[in-house]
């Protein structure tokens, strides 16, 4: 919807300007969004959150399921030693049977606390390219509005991005560069704060 909406925006600011005073340059939103600090930031964050919440080895998790395992080992021994067709292995036999759903219920849990985890992260990639995708919009419309550009146009452009997919020439300004400094030299000032 906001894809549409900014495509109308943009024809409606075109069509109403004279030609010969309607100014338009393009910026690589790839690249600016790949070298944009900001980017590589949150890059390095996620993939040290990913290492720090991958596969634990001494975790309370961890734990429980390997005495959860031992109590299913121990279980089966006892019945294998009892008599069949006894009362004491009816007992055992019920107990495995319960140790077994327990170890089952914890390796469910375990799996959709995972899912949860990896939900969860994948939101915040989303929220965080969102975001950046919006400080490089309006980045470009400041500087739009610096250098007298009526319109900025993207191309190489995100898949997910707010810009509307437009085909541009080679020909035009490209502020790739000048949109880079700026939004890294904003984004270092707002980090030292």
């Amino acid at each position: 919807m906001l894809r549409i909406f900014r495509l109308a925006v943009l024809f409606l600011v075109i069509a109403s300007a004279e030609a010969d005073e309607f100014r338009i340059a393009r910026f690589d939103a790839q690249r600016v969004f790949d070298e944009y600090q900001h980017t590589k930031d949150l890059r390095s964050a996620i993939a040290g959150k990913i290492n720090v919440d991958g596969p634990a080895t001494d975790t309370p998790e961890l734990g429980r399921q390997l005495k959860l395992e031992a109590r299913v080992a121990e279980l089966t021994s006892k019945t294998k030693a009892v008599p069949a067709n006894s009362q004491e292995r009816d007992r055992l036999e019920l107990q495995l049977q319960l140790a077994t759903l327990e170890t089952q219920i914890d390796d469910l849990r375990r799996a959709l606390e995972s899912i949860r985890r990896e939900q969860a992260q994948k939101e915040s990639v989303q929220q965080q390219r969102r975001q950046l995708l919006e400080e490089i919009s309006s980045a470009g419309s400041r500087i739009c509005a610096d250098r007298g550009y009526q319109a900025l146009v993207p191309y190489r452009v995100p898949i997910e991005g707010p810009f509307p997919s437009i085909v541009v020439s080679s020909t035009g300004d490209d502020l790739t560069e000048a949109l880079l400094e700026r939004l890294n030299r904003e984004y270092a000032a707002g980090k030292s704060k």
